[in-house]
């Protein structure tokens, strides 16, 4: 390694302007840590194409602006086809924050202007999840899977249950997948009892969020089984007779099943009790969290469980599927039901509404558990695993 022994790391930046995406939160972050707290150990580039990267922290660290072929369909693959081509620049390792590694990247290891390249899978497709990952990236599990593991020096997970999701689908050996939990953005804390009545008055006048309400937090994808929610919400609205609003956070995203799930509302006469919110700012979302009278998140697929350390960090008791992911992240500071058992999932989620002593343990546990996700552990644990690769 030259440049005064410090790594130099190319990250790949296209996709870290994407709003409300954790992918999007794990390479702004980890960007951050690098640039503040490793300076004498990383020498940090950030590559990505034209019209890229206008996040500020892409003002924290030099910049690569590669050329960009504005074609009908493949122009990412081209325009990185292109750098790997062409770069000039060496560099100990490239960092791909999520899955889309692009055609070519073999021809930078041949030329010797890349030592080592560094993949994160954020999950990987299992039962609930093939039509949320084979029309969203398909190509890219493909490349992954059949063209380019055997290439990749390490993949990254971010929960042990990820590794072992992703190396069964892969087919990749353990020993080369590592992995260290996310965190959040670092506005979510708790909502003081002052500030709560500012706090509704805000989500009522931009979002129409009415109390008291129930959320989840996930986009209309199948394994975010957003229609058994509504489902149960049914249930519990006729069968417990209770007041709180749905919140769905996140809003349609797949047609079929977006339309599955409106066409639930309207079955069961929910128009005017479930609110779909999609485009909620940065800075609103812990308190959609913390003027809840309840989080659910009921999802069969996952390869982390960010709205569960979203809500422990502000302090809100939370109802959730017992996968092993969510066993992983959240120990005993929730309650866990069968995602795919509406009785289970209606009477889990009435226990904690009407039981208010186990709602106050939930969040005290909850808040306590948080505390085990920073940012600052997961760049300790990255620096570390690229001193270990190299």
């Amino acid at each position: 390694m030259k440049n005064n022994n410090k790594i130099k790391v190319a990250w790949f930046t296209d996709d870290i302007d994407r709003k409300t995406k954790g992918q999007a939160t794990y390479s702004q972050k980890l960007i951050e840590q690098l640039v503040n707290n490793y300076a004498d150990q990383i020498d940090l580039t950030l590559v990505h194409r034209e019209g890229k990267c206008h996040h500020p922290v892409c003002k924290l660290a030099k910049n690569i602006t590669i050329k960009t072929f504005k074609l009908p369909m493949l122009s990412g693959t081209f325009s990185w086809l292109w750098f790997f081509i062409t770069t000039k620049e060496k560099f100990d390792i490239f960092m791909v924050p999520r899955h889309n590694l692009y055609p070519g990247f073999l021809i930078a290891k041949w030329r010797g202007k890349i030592k080592k390249f560094v993949v994160t899978l954020h999950g990987a497709p299992d039962k609930f999840t093939p039509k949320h990952f084979r029309k969203a990236g398909s190509w890219w599990n493909f490349h992954i899977k059949y063209l380019a593991k055997p290439f990749v020096d390490i993949f990254l997970a971010v929960s042990e249950t990820g590794k072992k999701q992703i190396a069964k689908y892969y087919n990749i050996k353990s020993d080369k997948i590592n992995y260290f939990y996310n965190s959040c953005k670092d506005n979510f804390r708790p909502i003081e009892d002052a500030g709560m009545p500012g706090c509704r008055d805000v989500l009522k006048k931009k979002y129409n969020i009415k109390q008291p309400y129930i959320v989840q937090v996930g986009r209309f994808d199948p394994h975010k089984n957003v229609h058994r929610l509504v489902k149960a919400y049914a249930k519990l609205k006729r069968e417990y007779k209770i007041n709180q609003y749905l919140i769905l956070v996140g809003g349609r995203h797949l047609k079929d099943y977006s339309e599955k799930v409106d066409n639930i509302i309207k079955e069961n006469n929910l128009e005017n009790d479930v609110i779909i919110t999609k485009d909620i700012e940065a800075e609103d979302m812990p308190a959609i969290y913390g003027a809840a009278d309840l989080a659910v998140n009921l999802s069969l697929n996952e390869g982390f469980g960010l709205p569960l350390v979203e809500a422990m960090k502000v302090g809100v008791a939370q109802v959730v599927s017992d996968i092993p992911v969510y066993k992983e992240v959240a120990g005993d500071a929730v309650k866990y039901v069968d995602p795919l058992d509406l009785s289970d999932i209606a009477a889990g989620i009435d226990q904690v509404l009407q039981n208010q002593e186990l709602k106050e343990q939930l969040t005290s546990k909850g808040l306590a558990r948080g505390q085990v996700f920073s940012w600052e552990k997961s760049a300790s644990k990255l620096v570390d695993i690229y001193k270990s690769i190299l």
